[in-house]
């Protein structure tokens, strides 16, 4: 599933954050794990974006929590299923094996 969050920088330069239907407030520019955790839902091959929303706001407030979403973003989006890693792991080792044999 694809979802978008949107960090919301208002007038007063307050910050929400909104995934799907759900928004948090920011309060002193700070977010805990588990607010993010639950902002987020994730589930494995959700795909995310994120979009700035300025309505009035002065933007140096918003871009540090904007960097730290893109970043958890580009690690999200490239996780890769519990099997897709067991496979890779596998391939090392009968990778590893091989060399080994090679050196005898």
């Amino acid at each position: 599933m694809t979802k978008e969050i949107k960090i919301i920088l208002e007038k007063d330069n307050s910050l929400k954050l909104k995934c799907n239907e759900k928004i948090i407030d920011i309060k002193e520019n700070t977010i805990s794990s588990l607010d993010i955790y639950q902002l987020m839902e994730y589930n494995y091959g959700d795909i995310y974006t994120v979009k700035l929303e300025n309505n009035g706001g002065k933007e140096d407030i918003a871009k540090p929590i904007k960097e730290m979403f893109d970043k958890v973003v580009i690690e999200l989006n490239e996780m890769k299923s519990p099997d897709e890693r067991f496979e890779e792991e596998l391939n090392e080792l009968e990778d590893e094996k091989i060399d080994e044999f090679d050196d005898l």
